[in-house]
């Protein structure tokens, strides 16, 4: 949504609903909507809906919608799928009228079951709210202070209704709250969540890596402590040297060290092809691959994850990749053994490959993209046969699929129509974990719930020498079946 879209939807309450107890604080805000469309409104109606506005700029815009929102003790957001629409509003309605009580509420449009939920720059709040798809219907609250926490929707009716004091001095803040809400889940102990880490094209070699890696390896240090899987997609060295495979290998063992989990890698083309390109079979190298000590198909049962790995770099000219028949027979060959009985049936299965299996343009800004609305050409970096790939992964009920090669964080929502029937498929691509010909680093971690089979992805991002924070969150719609 552009800036010129958010000001007309506060202006005619089209895509979201303001309530509060003060009705003359919401004559405000779309006053101050109206106002400043009039003002900017010609200049700011061109703007792509990503396209930024330079951070001096957007404050002056927004300082007076600042001082408004104020003068609510807490805003209050509706999580959830549209088919729960109905029960949120009435809540919502309750908490905006508490008396004494200076509430927010914002009961937005929202997605239907099959679309992904998309949050730019998230606080801590809408990342719990979108990692645990399986409380919703719920509430996001914030305070003035910046404090934000989700609450299943039971928790906000008792907290947030059955439990407002009636002086105004006691009104509960997001810390009460949130303190209330700690030692609830203290006593339960138990976190459906299983997380993935993703970390891709990482090019030890290149001449800056042991000051990146030092740099990345802090950034990993609250994840590693409760991942259940590491995955890296490729591009493990920058030339198929033993030097720079040792160096991969120094980290790869530091991660299982620290996390007791052994990461599971797929080649890249530059662990195989020096400078990452070849010519019909010149300039090519796989003895280093073969000592990777990769494996074609990891089982996690606690988890229920499998994951399918696919070496797209084996053959290819330059930097291209591709899969030929005899590794796609392999693997459908491993995957009916591993899935006699539909034993794999409840589990989220995942391909990792290195190259990416839809092109997209380098410069789209946007996270979240619609593959089909580019169409171009990638003539040397292209994965050939892509569409065999992905017709394999939807046949085989494959959900994810994580990938590298481009060193740009994405996730693409697709259906894809395998055996006459549609199959949704998510694939989430991995900028460079350690920044290779960029100042920016970047991992991402996937979260599955293999109760309520829902996941999220979470986009975490390094740049300019700055800590990692998470850039986006998407929660993906629950597997079906």
């Amino acid at each position: 949504m552009s800036f010129a879209s958010f000001l007309h939807v506060l202006a005619e309450a089209s895509a979201f609903h303001l309530s509060s107890a003060d009705p003359q604080q919401l004559e405000k805000i779309r006053k101050w909507a109206e106002k400043t469309l009039a003002r900017h409104g010609k200049r700011l109606i061109g703007q792509s809906p990503y396209q930024v506005i330079p951070g001096a700029e957007l404050q002056r815009l927004v300082d007076p919608l600042v001082a408004i929102l104020r003068e609510f003790d807490v805003c209050v957001s509706a999580v959830g799928m549209s088919k729960q629409s109905v029960t949120l509003s009435g809540l919502a309605k309750e908490i905006s009228e508490v008396p004494d009580y200076r509430a927010l509420v914002v009961s937005a449009n929202l997605p239907d079951s099959h679309e992904s939920t998309h949050i730019a720059d998230p606080d801590d709040g809408f990342q719990e709210a979108l990692r645990r798809q399986d409380l919703w219907p719920g509430f996001v609250v914030s305070s003035q202070a910046g404090q934000s926490l989700f609450l299943g929707f039971e928790e906000a009716r008792t907290i947030l209704t059955d439990d407002m004091p009636s002086d105004a001095q006691l009104n509960p803040s997001v810390t009460r709250v949130a303190e209330r809400l700690s030692r609830s889940s203290a006593l339960s102990g138990w976190d459906p969540q299983r997380r993935i880490l993703h970390l891709s094209d990482l090019h030890f070699g290149m001449r800056n890596a042991p000051r990146r890696q030092r740099y990345l390896s802090s950034g990993l240090q609250h994840e590693l402590s409760h991942v259940d899987q590491i995955v890296i997609t490729g591009d493990l060295f920058n030339h198929p040297w033993k030097r720079y495979h040792e160096e991969y290998r120094n980290f790869s063992f530091t991660l299982w060290m620290l996390s007791n989990r052994k990461p599971i890698a797929v080649p890249g083309n530059h662990d195989y092809r020096y400078f990452g390109n070849s010519f019909l079979g010149i300039g090519t190298q796989p003895q280093e691959v073969r000592e990777l000590d990769w494996r074609p198909f990891v089982e996690d049962a606690q988890s229920r994850l499998a994951f399918f790995c696919f070496d797209s770099c084996k053959i290819g000219n330059f930097a291209k990749g591709r899969i030929d028949r005899a590794q796609f027979e392999e693997m459908t060959t491993r995957f009916q053994m591993e899935n006699r009985q539909g034993r794999l049936s409840d589990y989220l299965k995942v391909a990792l490959v290195h190259h990416h299996p839809y092109s997209y343009p380098t410069q789209a800004k946007e996270r979240v993209i619609n593959p089909r609305n580019w169409v171009g050409h990638e003539k040397l970096i292209e994965f050939e046969g892509s569409e065999d790939f992905l017709q394999w992964c939807a046949s085989h009920d494959v959900g994810l699929i994580m990938h590298g090669h481009k060193h740009i964080p994405r996730q693409i929502d697709d259906i894809v129509i395998a055996n006459g029937a549609p199959k949704a498929l998510t694939t989430v691509g991995c900028g460079s974990s350690m920044g290779c010909r960029s100042d920016q680093l970047s991992f991402n971690v996937i979260e599955w719930n293999p109760d309520s089979k829902s996941w999220s992805v979470r986009f975490m991002i390094a740049e300019k020498g700055r800590s990692f924070e998470p850039a986006d969150i998407v929660a993906v719609p629950p597997l079906r079946g």
